[in-house]
């Protein structure tokens, strides 16, 4: 079949079924909350191949496809991904997620949006369900029925498959393909609490004689808080929160305040800004004692995030702040909401069984701060008893940490035919072992198990690095492999 594609540098690339889908997905707008674009496209599709489609009041799109000949009395297999992706764009580049394709660029090996995110993350699985599902092709791949699953909004809190009705899946057998690493399966994924801090302080006027300093934290690599809670990377807001108590522990310095904080946003912290006033002539102690600090820190991360720096200057001295009781307890709440992994697993330590991030931390000028912190594990329990504590030290500290969402993992089942049936045909097409995945990272695996507790899960998918940064891109040629599997493993009876 000649596919004409709707982008020029696809054209040739292997699968070719897959990247000409991945194409048609990149030409529909779709981040969080407005996937209208690519609803309607799927509709059509379905239309166009007179396949049975259903769309909720939620937006999720879920397909019937017969098996293709010789395969019609196989038992149907569910492939699920999401629709929405993470729209994120470098500074100073003009890109409007809502109206505009994304703009895939070819380089060598690699494709990717230049300046934005490219959408692999979840473009390969819808690419991969397009593909498989494509009734009009001259040269059907052959499967089993399909039940495709399309999602909206898992990046903004998994809200698309918490309103789908599970009860329309048949299926007992599952692939998700939100997981982007090549030779690799995933068995189980992180559940997560959301939750949150707002507050309102009384700010008073700054007197004569004191001094503000700016403070910024930069360099550090980031990355997602769940897929990569076991690096070790900095987190800058953490970090803040050690030169800030640091500040309260030198006798020298009497006393300081908090003008303005701000990090950016989301996933691992790289960024984090705040603006303090001090005694004037504790100024120079202040910088000397963060300059001491933050050497301490530098040598904790000096592998993982190599060039974190730290700048302090001199800023304009704000009228009002917020009191130094109060900034105190800022400051250790930026430490004690701790980005990191809690807990490894009892056999494979490498991999994160628990973790907790800050996505956000913020102070405004005018007094109101507000915290975004969410803790991840595969184990439910354990995430709810992690939470627990983590409410308790914020007490302590006078805040108030409250769950907004939350939404169950899925834990590692001991028995498993089609993990053990992907295991076998991935020795069958390459010869060697692959890589089973443990980690926290969230997908939408956990909800579907909660309501179908007999589903047998997998996921994988090609692989795809810098989710959710504007370094994300898709190897080229690591795809095939991922292809290959895929149409082996579906057969599996």
């Amino acid at each position: 079949m000649e596919y004409k594609h709707t982008y020029e540098c696809l054209k040739g690339l292997q699968p070719e079924p897959f990247f000409y889908w991945f194409g048609e997905v990149s030409a529909c707008p779709r981040p969080s909350g407005n996937e209208k674009a690519l609803i309607e496209y799927l509709k059509k599709y379905a239309e166009q191949r007179n396949l049975p489609c259903n769309v909720d009041d939620a937006g999720n799109v879920f397909i019937r496809v017969p098996g293709t000949p010789g395969y019609e009395d196989y038992p149907a297999f569910l492939i699920q991904g999401h629709m929405d992706i993470v729209a994120v764009k470098d500074e100073g580049v003009e890109f409007d997620f809502h109206t505009q394709p994304m703009n895939l660029v070819v380089e060598g090996d690699k494709l990717y949006a230049p300046g934005t995110t490219l959408g692999a993350d979840n473009g390969v699985g819808l690419a991969t369900m397009l593909a498989l599902g494509d009734t009009l092709t001259d040269e059907p791949i052959p499967h089993p029925p399909l039940e495709l699953l399309f999602t909206v909004e898992e990046e903004t809190g998994m809200k698309g498959i918490k309103r789908f009705d599970c009860s329309k899946i048949t299926a007992r057998r599952m692939l998700n393909c939100d997981s982007g690493d090549e030779h690799r399966v995933a068995v189980c994924c992180g559940g997560m609490s959301r939750s949150r801090i707002d507050k309102t302080f009384e700010i008073s006027p700054l007197a004569e004689g004191w001094k503000a300093l700016h403070i910024s934290l930069t360099g550090g690599l980031g990355g997602h808080s769940g897929g990569m809670i076991n690096k070790g990377r900095a987190c800058a807001a953490n970090n803040m929160g050690e030169l800030l108590t640091a500040i309260m522990s030198e006798e020298e310095i009497p006393e300081f305040r908090i003008c303005s904080l701000k990090t950016s946003w989301p996933s691992i912290i790289k960024v984090c800004e705040a603006v303090i006033a001090v005694p004037a002539d504790s100024a120079e102690k202040a910088v000397a004692c963060m300059e001491e600090r933050f050497a301490y820190i530098k040598g904790i991360y000096k592998y993982s995030d190599p060039d974190l720096a730290l700048d302090v200057t001199a800023a304009e001295t704000p009228a009002a702040a917020i009191s130094a009781e109060d900034s105190e307890k800022v400051a250790q709440c930026l430490l004690y909401l701790e980005t990191a992994m809690y807990r490894s697993h009892y056999k494979f330590t490498q991999s994160a069984v628990t973790g907790g991030a800050i996505g956000l931390a913020e102070l405004k000028e005018d007094g109101k701060f507000h915290v975004e912190f969410s803790v991840r594990s595969s184990i439910n329990e354990d995430r709810q008893l992690q939470f627990k504590k983590y409410v308790l030290k914020m007490k302590m500290l006078g805040f108030d940490l409250v769950e907004y969402d939350s939404w169950k993992g899925w834990v590692e089942e001991p028995v498993s035919p089609l993990r053990d049936a992907v295991l076998e045909a991935h020795q069958e097409l390459f010869g060697y072992e692959m890589t089973t995945g443990r980690g926290i990272g969230g997908i939408e695996v956990g909800a579907i198990k909660t309501a179908i507790p007999e589903m047998d899960a997998v996921a994988f998918a090609p692989y795809s690095t810098g989710a959710h940064t504007t370094n994300e891109h898709l190897v080229i040629s690591r795809t095939q492999p991922f292809w290959d599997l895929v149409k082996k493993m579906i057969l599996v009876k």
